[in-house]
């Protein structure tokens, strides 16, 4: 019965993260606010509450690219500032394994906010953590259009 629970629990968290995915870089997606807020609620419910104010950023930062993609800019930058406040009251959100996934996930949401000077900025910052991510990012079609290459030195290291 708990490998159940365990599984469903992780399914809904795992579903809800790539349905939100979707809905913020899949062009042939129709999602709504309320609907990706919808999901958010729900897959951060079924997270365990040892983990739940990390993965609720997490989720809401994924609403922010849903956001940014339908045109609600303003709404998208709240959500931003929202999850940044929280971080600074409480810094945990932001403790890895959770901290690279939200830099990485806001440099989407600042992509689709045609902010690619604040995209890079956070990029930097991510691979300065994680130098053997460039390669992968470089492939990644939310940043196609960033010079990732431009992000490290001759070393290799991320500037």
């Amino acid at each position: 019965m708990v490998l159940i629970l365990r599984r469903e629990v992780c399914s809904r968290l795992v579903c809800g993260s790539c349905r939100l995915l979707l809905m913020a870089w899949d062009p042939t997606e129709r999602p709504t606010p309320d609907s990706a807020w919808s999901v958010a609620r729900s897959a951060a419910a079924a997270a365990p509450e040892l983990i739940r104010d990390p993965v609720a950023a997490q989720l809401e930062m994924l609403v922010a690219g849903v956001l940014a993609r339908l045109g609600a800019v303003d709404s998208a930058r709240r959500v931003l500032d929202n999850i940044a406040a929280r971080i600074r009251v409480d810094s945990s959100i932001a403790r890895e394994p959770f901290g690279l996934t939200l830099l990485e996930l806001e440099a989407g949401v600042r992509v689709q906010l045609a902010e690619p000077q604040a995209a890079i900025k956070v990029l930097t910052a991510y691979l300065k953590r994680v130098p053997s991510k460039r390669a992968g990012l470089a492939r990644d079609r939310r940043f196609r259009e960033l010079p990732i290459g431009d992000f490290v030195d001759a070393t290799g290291q991320a500037r």
